[in-house]
């Protein structure tokens, strides 16, 4: 009955909020989003705050949630949507936290993880799985333990470099010899930041967007989903 009753009060709030953008004047963008460990979402981001016009009202919040939180923040409504990057043995236990939290999964994509490492790094002249081991690895402090199945054995323990942002693991990369393994990045990435990805066939990752089950018609999500969608071909 509790969730039932804050699933009405929600509604009811979002109604409120209909009536207040009523202008003829403006249009306002309202947005509390949580990328996670990519960047993907942020080109779409950037593309509709280039569409708004001077008068036009801009409420956006931008958060670094690992994915418990970020689902938890949903479902509290301290968040609109959320994306999130996970390894495939994950899926299991969100879709059943989605499902039992009124929630909205959306699978966007699955994706070929690579081992990121700046060029001219010296393990490209022979490269093995096994020198991964010689240099550090940067890694996200919400990462889930042993999220890099079969290559979590390459990585050094006594060789580890943590960090809340994957701008600054990726400038870390490009200024060192440590790497780090994860989705591909951006043809535009790769060149400003110099570096080479190399494929690990065999771990994937997949890419999913949570939002509330009320706004699964929400105009505003359902345009930066299809947008997000569109920017993740860049990332083959």
């Amino acid at each position: 009955k509790g969730k039932q009753v804050l699933l009405i009060a929600h509604n009811i709030l979002k109604e409120k909020e209909k009536l207040m953008s009523i202008n003829t004047d403006h249009h306002r963008l309202s947005l509390k989003i949580s990328i996670g460990s990519g960047d993907f979402a942020l080109t779409p981001l950037f593309e509709m705050l280039n569409e708004q016009d001077i008068l036009d009202e801009v409420h956006v919040t931008i958060e670094n949630c690992a994915v418990g939180e970020a689902l938890e923040k949903v479902y509290q409504q301290l968040l609109d949507v959320a994306y999130f990057i996970i390894p495939m043995s994950m899926h299991k236990s969100i879709l059943e936290y989605c499902h039992s939290h009124h929630l909205l999964l959306h699978h966007l994509k699955d994706m070929t993880c690579q081992i990121n490492v700046r060029e001219h790094h010296p393990i490209l002249e022979h490269f093995s799985k096994e020198s991964l081991w010689n240099y550090p690895f940067v890694d996200f402090v919400s990462q889930r333990p042993n999220a890099y199945d079969t290559y979590q054995q390459y990585i050094n323990p006594q060789k580890i470099i943590e960090v809340d942002h994957h701008s600054l693991r990726r400038k870390i990369i490009s200024e060192t010899d440590a790497f780090s393994i994860g989705i591909p990045s951006s043809k535009q990435i790769k060149e400003t930041y110099h570096l080479v990805g190399i494929p690990t066939p065999e771990l994937k990752m997949q890419i999913f967007e949570v939002r509330k089950e009320s706004d699964q018609n929400n105009p505003l999500l359902n345009r930066y989903y299809k947008s997000i969608e569109q920017a993740l071909i860049e990332y083959e």
